[in-house]
């Protein structure tokens, strides 16, 4: 998977594909363990704190120093 910035983009874009695996260990309910959560965390296991709600995707990225983006 990659990581791309548009040029009008203020937060990274992250293109996940949402396959069994992450809808098996999806919690529903739980904006950690969420399936977009889940998706993520298979796609970016670099990414932390991972967390989604109805507005936004918010990821650490350790290794580039990004704390707390949404998208």
């Amino acid at each position: 998977m990659s990581v791309k910035k548009f040029k009008d983009a203020r937060s990274p874009v992250l293109k996940v594909a949402v396959d069994r695996p992450a809808i098996d260990i999806a919690i529903r309910n739980d904006s950690r363990h969420c399936l977009i959560a889940e998706a993520i965390k298979l796609a970016y296991p670099k990414f932390t704190h991972i967390s989604v709600d109805l507005q936004t995707i918010r990821f650490s990225d350790p290794e580039k120093k990004i704390f707390g983006t949404s998208i």
